[in-house]
């Protein structure tokens, strides 16, 4: 819970990734990749 000068808010955030086409793109290799990118992005924005 954040505080500002007027206000009490928390914020939150959902990735969400989606492909153009319907069919399986992604091997477990690649989602292994994206969820490292996805920790570190949350890391560095501390979320």
């Amino acid at each position: 819970m954040q505080h500002g000068r007027h206000a009490v808010f928390n914020l939150h955030v959902h990735l969400i990734f989606v492909t153009k086409y319907p069919r399986k793109v992604f091997d477990s290799a690649i989602l292994d990749d994206l969820r490292n990118i996805f920790n570190k992005v949350c890391s560095d924005c501390e979320a």
